[in-house]
């Protein structure tokens, strides 16, 4: 939404104060297949309580030092933003819920790379791995990773671990795995020798999402259709990802929400 929070706030006070303009944000398309059958399946408790929520978004694009610089590196035009955090911050907000804590560690490999289109050497002051891990407003511990120097590295992936079951987005398939926790009346002891994979479960084709940003923001404008994500939705990302870039420049834990 902007470099920092305090940018995303004053956009949402200025939308605020102009009720008849229509403000809306590009919502992240990483889950647009499954992200309303997720959340139903969530808001319904079918994990449960949750307990753990785990995401690693791994890319290889910056893995040769010859990658060239690009904008997302650049400190001055990004901010506070690393990676894809941002977007996933969007997502996973909306499917279990805003952080109380945030501790993040990051990493640059190569520091120097060659300008766009074969320009001077730009310094690279955004990291190229990124580690966040903290405690959830639910009370679930979250980790989320993310890299752009991840060789060889698996498909993308959310998973959701609650009291009661195990769910896990596959994003690029879109897939969705889930399985319950069945109730146990003995116990027995023994060796586990392999561990099976949790089954597929197909979304609904009524609730299975499908890219309609701009035609949802003409709606918004012709007809007062709802808009998401709005600026507060925004504001509340931009407000993790400065959190976790403050736990980078100071090397602490923070607590949300920030002043």
């Amino acid at each position: 939404m902007s470099r920092d929070l305090a940018g995303a706030r004053g956009m949402l006070a200025a939308a605020r104060a102009h009720p008849g303009q229509v403000t809306m944000l590009c919502p992240a398309p990483h889950v647009f297949p499954g992200q309303a059958f997720v959340k139903r399946l969530l808001d319904a408790g079918e994990l449960g309580g949750l307990r753990l929520v785990r995401l690693h978004q791994l890319a290889e694009a910056a893995l040769s030092p010859e990658a060239p610089f690009h904008w997302r590196m650049d400190r001055e035009v990004s901010g506070y933003n690393v990676l894809t955090l941002g977007m996933f911050a969007e997502i996973l907000h909306r499917w279990v819920g805003k952080a109380r804590t945030v501790c993040a560690t990051g990493r640059i490999f190569t520091s120097q790379r060659p300008g766009p289109d074969g320009g001077e050497p730009r310094t690279v002051r955004i990291p190229e791995s990124l580690a966040v891990s903290g405690e959830l407003e639910n009370g679930a511990h979250y980790v989320y990773t993310f890299s752009s120097v991840a060789a060889r590295a698996p498909e993308d992936a959310i998973e959701i671990y609650g009291a009661r079951g195990a769910l896990i987005y596959q994003l690029g398939s879109h897939t969705v795995r889930m399985a319950s926790v069945e109730p146990r009346t003995d116990l027995r002891v023994g060796r586990v020798t392999e561990k099976e994979a949790l089954p597929v479960v197909e979304i609904p084709a009524a609730e299975r999402g499908e890219w309609r940003v701009e035609a949802d923001f003409a709606a918004a404008i012709r007809e007062g259709a709802p808009v998401f994500p709005d600026f507060q939705h925004g504001v509340d990302y931009m407000e993790f990802v400065e959190a976790a870039g403050r736990s980078l420049e100071t090397g602490h834990t923070i607590t949300l929400p920030l002043e």
